[in-house]
């Protein structure tokens, strides 16, 4: 049995739903794995007295680079999820009307 859509949500609506989420899943735990593995190499490089210069170089670089787009992401994924809502144009409804100046 499967889970009802949402109110004026159309039938094929919830699977392209479901996938976003699901791509949005699969992203976070891409970008909070690369965190953890830049985390490890640098707790490996101390334990076996290593240098720090590569594992440092990639940690500057990578962590903040994957921690930005991972908070792009969310935000545009976010504000467009909202803002579904707001704009009933965007999925088959009725266009805005103008001002009544167009002649």
């Amino acid at each position: 049995m499967s889970a009802p859509n949402l109110p004026g949500e159309e039938p094929g609506e919830r699977g392209v739903r479901i996938a976003q989420f699901a791509i949005l899943g699969v992203f976070t735990a891409f970008a909070l794995s690369v965190v953890l593995w830049v985390g490890h190499l640098i707790s490996v490089s101390w334990k076996l007295d290593d240098t720090f210069s590569g594992s440092l170089a990639i940690s500057i670089v990578a962590v903040p680079l994957f921690l930005t787009i991972l908070t792009l992401v969310h935000y545009v994924f976010w504000g467009l999820y909202r803002n579904r809502e707001e704009a009933p144009h965007a999925h088959g409804g009725a266009q805005p009307q103008g001002d009544g100046d167009e002649a």
